[in-house]
């Protein structure tokens, strides 16, 4: 431990970068253009997401995309897996959109 720093609290997360992955130092540069520390803009970026994701899951179940049972125990693999695929389409039918309407204020 350093000196003068006294161990902080709370749970803690190893991670380990791909070998090659430039993700890291991706992390540090966006850590210091934001004034955060790398594990606060992990953490900010992971809660991000979360919320993103949270949201599209929304939309695809008020859109009638997703239409999930009433949880009455675990949720299978296959389960998982077509929610976030489901999820993963919907994001991309956004940035689409996003797109499209950039193009058309252009012309």
């Amino acid at each position: 431990m350093a000196v003068g720093r006294r161990k902080q609290a709370g749970e803690q997360l190893l991670v380990r970068f791909a070998e090659g992955s430039d993700l890291r130092s991706r992390l540090e540069a966006a850590a210091k253009a934001n004034n955060r520390t790398v594990t606060k803009e992990v953490i900010h970026r992971l809660e991000a997401s979360l919320v993103e994701e949270g949201k599209a899951l929304e939309k695809s179940q008020a859109s009638g995309l997703i239409k999930l049972p009433v949880p009455t125990g675990k949720i299978t693999k296959l389960e998982n897996q077509l929610v976030d695929l489901e999820v993963q389409l919907l994001q991309r039918i956004e940035t689409l959109e996003t797109r499209l309407l950039a193009l058309e204020a252009k012309t």
